[in-house]
């Protein structure tokens, strides 16, 4: 019977890695110093620490870490590599880059946040999240890392039938799906260079969140908004709105306005425009500073929201500060969860709220630092 394998394994194989590197070179040499990136991930691969994560991060045929098996070694560490690279280094002028190459403190860095990035790589779930490569750095991964756990822990409790016992707890759990869902969504257009369109579903994520904190413990606000949803849907299938809403629609109120924010009378009745400055101003969870915040990055987003984007420039980086954003809510909705199902946010060791908070702060750092002119 024929063997598989030639009778010199190690020549077999020393081959094959001198092929495989070169089209890794090939591969990411857009982002990165090609000959760095090889030398960097070989000693990531024979480092004591990668290699204590390989037997529960890595589906391989064999003992040896190589390319061969389930998963692609080599591709993943480079992939992260790279991209977290690429992503530090926005900020700094290229004759100034090579300093970074040479410095011994940044190469620590970076193959140390390489490695973790390989330890939360079961979190990163289908092909898009690991093969576009803006997926790969540290806060779109953190992003996705948090929002996948937080959808499948969910999601288990739910079939287990594990369920919160806080009020409105049947509300606060359908938000969090949408919202962790409309975070995912957010993640893939940014990677795809459709910031355009992220901005969009950005608007609606910050409507959302505020609504949530609007009406959180008030059941009857739940039911109340429920039931405007439903009237939306009528409207929007037939063109008309049902005879329910028209018969407690206020004299003097822009019929639209109403249908979206009606429900805040259920909240506190008063007079009202019915507009979401409104909805912000029932928040008890979050200060006049955050709610400044947000609602600037609201009416920023709304430059760009029904396709106006189409003819307008969107700034360089936006990405950045796009996921920035949905990143302050995610940290929100990652307290939630642990408050409804009194769980903790932890994954393989590592405590993914504190990961996630670094990452936005240092985004807002780079962003910054790039003199983007945005807001």
């Amino acid at each position: 019977m024929k063997e598989f394998f030639p009778p010199n394994m190690s020549d077999f194989l020393s081959d094959f890695n001198k092929r495989r590197n070169q089209e890794l070179r090939e591969m990411f040499k857009r982002y990165i110093k090609p000959n760095f990136m090889i030398r960097m991930k070989e000693e990531i691969i024979n480092s004591i620490e990668f290699k204590n994560i390989v037997p529960t991060c890595y589906q391989l045929k064999f003992s040896t870490i190589s390319g061969f098996g389930a998963d692609d070694v080599d591709f993943d560490i480079c992939s992260n590599l790279t991209m977290i690279n690429w992503y530090l280094l926005l900020p700094i002028k290229d004759e100034k880059k090579h300093e970074y190459y040479n410095d011994s403190n940044y190469i620590q860095d970076i193959k140390a946040r390489t490695i973790q990035q390989c330890q939360l790589r079961q979190l990163i779930q289908n092909f898009e999240e690991r093969h576009f490569l803006l997926a790969h750095t540290p806060l779109n991964y953190s992003m996705h890392c948090v929002v996948n756990f937080l959808l499948s822990r969910i999601n288990d409790n739910l079939q287990r039938n594990i369920r919160s016992t806080v009020p409105n707890a049947n509300f606060k759990i359908n938000s969090l799906i949408v919202m962790l869902k409309n975070i995912k969504s957010i993640l893939l257009l940014t990677e795809i260079d459709n910031c355009g369109s992220a901005f969009s579903l950005l608007r609606a994520l910050i409507e959302s969140i505020f609504i949530y904190l609007a009406i959180y413990d008030n059941e009857n606000a739940a039911n109340e908004y429920y039931k405007f949803m439903e009237y939306r849907n009528i409207y929007e299938s037939t063109g008309q709105y049902p005879q329910e809403f028209i018969d407690i629609l206020p004299d003097n109120v822009q019929r639209q306005n109403y249908l979206n924010y009606g429900w805040l009378d259920y909240i506190k009745q008063k007079r009202r425009k019915y507009i979401f400055n409104e909805v912000m101003e029932c928040s008890t969870k979050t200060s006049k500073n955050e709610n400044d915040m947000y609602l600037a990055t609201y009416k920023y987003c709304c430059k760009f929201s029904h396709g106006n984007y189409i003819n307008q420039i969107i700034p360089n980086h936006s990405f950045i500060w796009i996921i920035e954003k949905a990143g302050g809510i995610l940290v929100n909705l990652a307290r939630q969860f642990a408050y409804l199902f009194n769980e903790q946010v932890f994954y393989n060791g590592i405590d993914l709220e504190k990961y996630l908070i670094e990452n936005i702060q240092e985004a807002s750092k780079i962003f910054n630092s790039l003199n983007t002119n945005i807001e």
